[in-house]
């Protein structure tokens, strides 16, 4: 599979659970980012400093990306989360995938 057909089934996977979270409200998106980002202590961060600022950018009307941030920032596209430290380099913290389930979380 070359990378744009990997990127496309990743997209494909990661597209509905990327909608259910553009669709949550600020309050409700914070509660199951912190659900999701449990076992990850950096990206948790963000939400000890304070309430962060969430953005949601749609492109042509269409949902495109979410920030989460409070110096540093979280962004969640179709393809999963990256946590971007505000003096450091991007990382990826986690890929929707197939064995990825928001269950009872929203």
């Amino acid at each position: 599979m070359g990378l744009v057909e990997e990127f496309l089934e990743k997209h494909r996977i990661g597209e509905p659970i990327f909608l259910k979270l553009f669709e949550l409200k600020k309050d409700k998106l914070i509660e199951v980012l912190k659900k999701v980002l449990a076992s990850y202590p950096r990206p948790m961060d963000i939400f000890e400093d304070g309430t962060p600022r969430v953005t949601k950018i749609t492109e042509d009307d269409v949902p495109d990306k979410i920030f989460v941030a409070c110096y540093d920032v979280i962004v969640i596209t179709s393809t999963g989360i990256r946590f971007k430290p505000e003096h450091k380099n991007e990382e990826r913290v986690l890929d929707f995938n197939e064995f990825f389930t928001l269950g009872d979380m929203i």
